[in-house]
């Protein structure tokens, strides 16, 4: 059968190239094969098309023909020489890839037929859509960014067909930096006609610092936005800006940018929180990125409510870096609290019921009376005095000093006897040695525990790509065996 395909194909070749009367009827001929069912017929058609369309006197006829058949596929139902194998009434998945196979075929050998295919997409069927949407991609990568007609495609977008401008610069920058060309004309559209904003992730390391900061609260802060959060956060991380070779916004930058996004309902706070967990534990944020970060915020006055979130995330994510918080927590308390509004010091007094001992010392310190009765309300008030008293030995004789009175007197037993032996302080001291050991153990089983739980994300979404791409062979293999 394979032979006789070959042959009766390699015949119609000739007569397409010898008999110029009836070139019109051959040519149909061609494409009505197209939709046979066997996949060496389909590809025996691609292969002799590409031939004739390299024939200057046959281009222009061809060409035209390719068009017509793509926009046979808007229509409401099949035309005839869709259908005459298999006899549908109505278009399907398998009609439709037949009736655009040549056309992505020839594509990019002619690639002023992208706008064609732009134009047809706004007038096709959901269906249809996305067939092409899946279909372009080795076409697209084959024709490159530089291309006059794929430049002329994103400056000159077809209303309506803005999904597919969006998705063929995401070809486009799978592996590649967008270019100043492309990320001009991709900024122009959004601005032109209020595309959404996903459609700028591929050009994000493009764009200007503040573009980039003008946009960060859209993608934080929509609940419909969070499957890209992750995908914005690596782009701006690991990517490069054209002009500089380095990221628009360096790590520490992100994290300063990130906690000016205001939220504005209780909701969107919320998503903002969620977002930070996978800020933090991006591989490109180091432990001195973080540091930095916090450093920078420290100049915001106020300080938002999610600062205090990151600190509570950077104790458990980095041991190393208790001194560092603990320095900043003195620098907090130092700062006027009651000038914060009942939010925010909400927020800071559980993150100090958070950070434990990093905390003691300047809870003890530095906090007021009243400040610490403040503190209390916010937490379980006999664990923490009880936590605090242990702690209390630890600090040296001039910190001790330092401390209120009255918080001393609350935190001891008024009946205590004042001339403990140094037996009874060395022994305290080892409890809170090894209670601070006890407590970065089970920091570091926490850490551990969220290590497997990446872990094992990772896996699934590899699972979930390499069934992904066993059923895209599978499809592939079913349509060549049609």
């Amino acid at each position: 059968m394979a032979v006789y395909c070959a042959f009766g194909i390699t015949t119609l070749r000739e007569l397409l190239l010898t008999r110029n009367r009836q070139r019109g009827e051959l040519v149909d001929l061609l494409f009505k094969l197209c939709f046979h069912e066997r996949a060496e017929v389909k590809q025996l058609c691609v292969d002799t098309l590409k031939e004739l369309c390299s024939l200057k006197y046959m281009h222009r006829d061809l060409r035209l023909k390719l068009i017509e058949q793509l926009n046979e596929c808007t229509l409401p139902t099949p035309p005839p020489h869709f259908v005459s194998y298999n006899h549908a009434t109505e278009f399907d998945e398998t009609i439709y890839r037949s009736g655009i196979h040549l056309y992505l075929a020839i594509l990019p050998l002619d690639t002023s037929l992208l706008f064609p295919l732009a134009q047809a997409y706004t007038k096709s069927s959901t269906l249809l859509k996305k067939i092409m949407l899946r279909s372009i991609e080795n076409s697209i990568k084959a024709i490159g960014m530089d291309n006059e007609d794929m430049l002329h495609l994103l400056e000159e977008c077809p209303v309506g067909a803005e999904s597919f401008v969006a998705r063929v610069v995401h070809l486009l920058t799978e592996r590649h930096t967008a270019t100043r060309e492309v990320v001009s004309r991709m900024k122009k559209l959004h601005e032109s006609r209020n595309t959404d904003v996903r459609s700028l992730i591929p050009i994000l390391n493009g764009l200007e610092r503040e573009d980039i900061i003008r946009i960060l609260p859209l993608f934080v802060l929509k609940p419909a936005y969070q499957n890209s959060v992750g995908l914005v956060f690596k782009k701006l991380l690991t990517g490069r800006n054209v002009d500089t070779g380095e990221p628009t916004l360096s790590a520490p930058e992100l994290i300063y940018e990130y906690h000016k996004v205001q939220p504005s309902t209780p909701e969107e706070f919320e998503v903002q929180t969620a977002n930070l967990r996978e800020l933090l534990d991006s591989r490109a944020m180091t432990r001195e990125a973080v540091a930095d970060g916090i450093e920078r915020l420290m100049d915001l006055n106020p300080l938002p409510a999610l600062f205090y979130c990151t600190l509570v995330i950077v104790y458990k994510k980095y041991p190393s870096l208790d001194s560092f918080l603990g320095n900043i927590v003195q620098k907090v308390i130092a700062k006027d609290l009651s000038s914060r509004d009942e939010i925010t010091r909400k927020a800071f007094y559980r993150a100090l019921n958070s950070l434990k001992t990093v905390a003691y010392s300047a809870i003890l310190t530095k906090f007021t009376m009243e400040e610490f009765e403040e503190f209390l309300g916010y937490s379980n008030r006999a664990e923490t005095l009880s936590a605090l008293k242990e702690f209390l030995p630890t600090l040296s004789t001039h910190q001790q000093k330092n401390i209120n009175s009255a918080i001393v007197d609350m935190i001891k037993d008024r009946d205590e006897k004042k001339d403990k032996t140094k037996d009874d302080k060395d022994r305290e001291k080892d409890k809170e040695r090894e209670r601070i050991r006890l407590d970065r153990r089970d920091r570091e089983r926490e850490r551990d525990k969220d290590r497997e739980k990446d872990k094992e994300r990772e896996r699934i979404r590899l699972d979930r790509r390499d069934r992904e791409r066993e059923r895209d062979k599978k499809e592939r293999r079913e349509r060549d065996s049609r």
